[in-house]
């Protein structure tokens, strides 16, 4: 299966995708999330790639730092499982949409911390992403 969002071509197997988007769509109920918004960060962050490992040691679907997951009783070998991922991420980003209480600054903490949030020592380039991203499967979602 062949997906187009925003910046070219990527791969990825129906079996895959279908798993992501049930699993998507469950846990945005369940934490209270926009299904579409999450995708869009999840896009961002790994392109649906759950194997990838960045420079800073984040890992999986949602790009989660070993130490963030810790907090939430996940170690770094279950990071790459997506069920366990794409949960403590969901988990994750909802604490910090009720700590910061706005979308924008929300994502921008997932992304770069929510001590940078705090002081101010951020950049918008991440929201920014998340929102084309998002704006991408809106248009996809409506042409279907």
């Amino acid at each position: 299966l062949i997906t187009e969002i925003s910046d070219g071509l990527f791969e990825i197997s129906k079996q895959k995708a279908e798993e992501i988007a049930v699993l998507t769509v469950e846990l945005s109920e369940k934490y209270d999330l926009d299904s579409l918004w999450m995708l869009a960060m999840m896009y961002t962050e790994s392109r649906f790639d759950n194997s990838v490992i960045s420079s800073e040691g984040a890992r999986g679907l949602m790009q989660l730092i070993p130490s963030t997951a810790k907090i939430y009783g996940v170690t770094k070998e279950q990071l790459h499982v997506p069920a366990i991922n794409i949960d403590t991420g969901f988990q994750y980003y909802r604490y910090l949409l009720d700590l910061f209480e706005d979308e924008e600054l929300a994502t921008i903490a997932y992304n770069q911390g929510p001590g940078n949030v705090r002081r101010g020592t951020y950049r918008t380039w991440y929201y920014r992403r998340v929102k084309e991203a998002y704006n991408e499967i809106l248009k996809t979602k409506e042409e279907l």
